[in-house]
């Protein structure tokens, strides 16, 4: 992967360092959507951001999450919080917070308005804004797109960005979270079944 041992990624004159469109359509086996993840979460090694409105990664994106978090890397990630437009979506998404939080991910649900928004930052230099969702629809049944960008400046903003949207939002704690009700846990569970279609 391009970003083991680099320095910086210096902008070349007028425009990015390398930048480039991923394309996928629905395929049956390993999906470019699924490798593009799996390399960009396995190469972070000092930050990894994902703003994401439906997050619902299967177990081997967990495994990869959740190392990533135990081995130093500020995992953060920004999904949607009270007013999601899909509350099954939302409610996979919080099936998966209490191993992610165990591991040390810090998770933010966006608090004005519905999250819309799928970026992916990669220790401030790897960069991804695009329709892909962080769900088995997104990465193997939908056309998707995405512009992926290797750069420090491009890199920057969108971590800004990121970090401003993170000023509107709520973060999930471990302890709160394992306060909630029952009722939440039993359609947490029941939502999680169904996450493959959702």
């Amino acid at each position: 992967m391009l970003l083991a041992g680099r320095t910086a990624v210096n902008t070349h004159e007028g425009g990015v360092a390398r930048a480039g469109l991923l394309y996928t359509a629905p395929t049956l086996g390993s999906t470019a959507a699924e490798r593009y993840l799996a390399l960009s979460i396995a190469t972070a090694r000092e930050r990894l951001y994902v703003t994401n409105a439906y997050f619902a990664p299967d177990d081997n994106f967990m495994a990869l999450l959740m190392r990533a978090a135990r081995r130093g890397v500020d995992v953060r990630l920004l999904v949607g919080g009270p007013l999601t437009d899909v509350r099954t979506a939302q409610l996979a998404a919080q099936a998966r917070y209490d191993s992610l939080l165990s591991a040390g991910a810090h998770i933010y649900e966006y608090q004005p308005s519905t999250l819309h928004a799928k970026t992916f930052v990669i220790d401030g230099v790897w960069a991804s804004i695009g329709t892909m969702n962080f769900d088995n629809r997104s990465l193997a049944f939908n056309d998707e797109s995405n512009l992926l960008v290797l750069d420090d400046g491009f890199g920057r903003t969108v971590r800004e960005m990121f970090l401003d949207d993170l000023t509107r939002s709520r973060e999930v704690t471990l302890e709160q979270f394992r306060r909630r009700p029952r009722k939440d846990r039993i359609l947490e569970w029941g939502a999680s079944r169904a996450a493959r279609i959702l």
